[in-house]
């Protein structure tokens, strides 16, 4: 559902946006993290997800999701919960406009044939990599998601 600048730059002004996330896992020990192109996090590998759209329900936005940015259709039977986080950013897309996200995060259990499935297809991801999971240059949400999953026994 397209939004035009200034009314998406007023929900997010006013309203708190919920988002999906997907940490993809490859051996149980990396994490597949993409750069990202725009703020918030610009220059930071995070994971690939984005807003819901009204009429959506959570799996409905993952795929869709992980098709615009991915090129990848996920398996929604193997997606794993992992935890609902406040994202709170101070900068957006719109200058001057902090962001609050109310996100709904899964874990997906990478398969050896599919690590090479992977390209990005938007303008917000430059590039993808793989990171051991006890990395301690990942950003404070990744490591926080990573602590869950472990907290949880996911791996």
């Amino acid at each position: 559902m397209f939004l035009n600048d200034k009314l998406y730059k007023d929900i997010m002004e006013y309203s708190i946006i919920p988002t999906v996330d997907v940490l993809f896992i490859r051996d149980k020990r990396e994490i597949l993290l993409w750069l990202r192109g725009n703020r918030p996090l610009k220059w930071v590998y995070y994971f690939p997800g984005g807003r819901i759209e009204k009429g959506e329900t959570i799996k409905q936005a993952i795929i869709r999701k992980m098709e615009e940015e991915l090129w990848y259709g996920v398996d929604v039977n193997r997606l794993i919960f992992l935890n609902i986080y406040d994202d709170f950013f101070e900068e957006s897309i719109y200058e001057w406009v902090a962001l609050q996200n109310i996100t709904i995060t899964y874990v997906y259990l990478l398969e050896d044939n599919e690590i090479n499935s992977f390209k990005p297809n938007d303008s917000q991801h430059n590039e993808f990599r793989f990171f051991e999971i006890n990395d301690n240059s990942l950003h404070d949400r990744v490591k926080l998601r990573i602590k869950d999953l472990l907290n949880l026994n996911i791996l």
